[in-house]
């Protein structure tokens, strides 16, 4: 039920991201794209979020690029989140993000998906 009521909640988590969590932001490249994967790391660890959050996975890899890593970009530092790096070049930002975003697919079980597809 609180994963229900977080994902329907039009202001999303405020204090993480303040949008609608079943709308994934249109530009991942961004702030916001980070901010919204900080309430999706929150709600990975409850179990139904393997089923529910499907579609995040599906969102995460869509944004893969060609070596098979994500960017949230330069404007993700916001020093909370980001950096988890000391330096925040664009070799570092690319681990930095993959990382992030790895550990979110693990916790929502991605590796039912193959290619980002589903199964």
């Amino acid at each position: 039920k609180f994963l229900d009521y977080y994902l329907t909640k039009a202001d999303g988590m405020f204090y993480l991201y303040d949008k609608p969590l079943y709308q994934p932001p249109q530009v991942f490249a961004s702030r916001a794209a980070s901010c919204y994967l900080a309430a999706i790391e929150v709600l990975s660890h409850y179990e139904s979020a393997k089923r529910k959050l499907d579609f995040v996975v599906k969102w995460l890899y869509q944004y893969r690029n060609k070596t098979g890593q994500w960017d949230f970009g330069s404007q993700a530092k916001d020093g909370v989140h980001f950096p988890l790096s000391d330096r925040w070049d664009a070799n570092s930002r690319v681990v930095d993000s993959t990382y992030r975003v790895n550990k979110v697919l693990s916790a929502l079980g991605a590796e039912r998906f193959e290619n980002g597809s589903g199964t």
